[in-house]
């Protein structure tokens, strides 16, 4: 059995016990049983286990938080999307988003984006035209540990 077979038997299974407690009866209708019947046989036939189902879309969760977190941390093209305009008090800095990294494939520079002027807004030695850009992410322990 492959992992999109699992998955989706993982799926079926969620989606089965899903229906059974959305109908509110404390019984369940003759086709939920039938279906049940029919996911607890190919359970057995793989030899899997409510726990190995379990594992896997407990494993399968943490691979889509690690995936966002770390999407948090790539280089976006310009084409995909642009920064997002800072959050601040009105009328101060408006259409200015916060600072992030940037390239032209040849050097790298913290610089903020224009939202009024469509324009970036970078250090001296940025020549070339912005193809990718970057958050600027800092650690939280840098934070969390901090003393004042």
């Amino acid at each position: 059995m492959d992992t999109e077979q699992i998955k989706q038997l993982a799926t079926d299974v969620n989606n089965v016990a899903n229906a059974a407690f959305q109908s509110g009866k404390e019984y369940i209708e003759r086709p939920l049983l039938a279906k049940i019947e029919q996911l607890e046989a190919e359970l057995d036939k793989w030899n899997l286990t409510s726990a190995h189902i379990e594992e896997y879309l407990t494993f399968e969760k943490e691979n889509k938080r690690l995936r966002a977190e770390l999407d948090k941390h790539r280089w976006i093209p310009v084409g995909e999307r642009l920064p997002e305009e800072r959050k601040h008090r009105e009328g101060f800095l408006d259409g200015l988003s916060k600072d992030v990294w940037v390239t032209d494939e040849k050097i790298i520079d913290k610089a903020f984006y224009n939202i009024n002027t469509e324009k970036w807004i970078c250090g001296q030695l940025m020549m070339g035209k912005i193809t990718y850009w970057m958050p600027i992410t800092l650690p939280q322990e840098r934070f969390t540990n901090a003393t004042v």
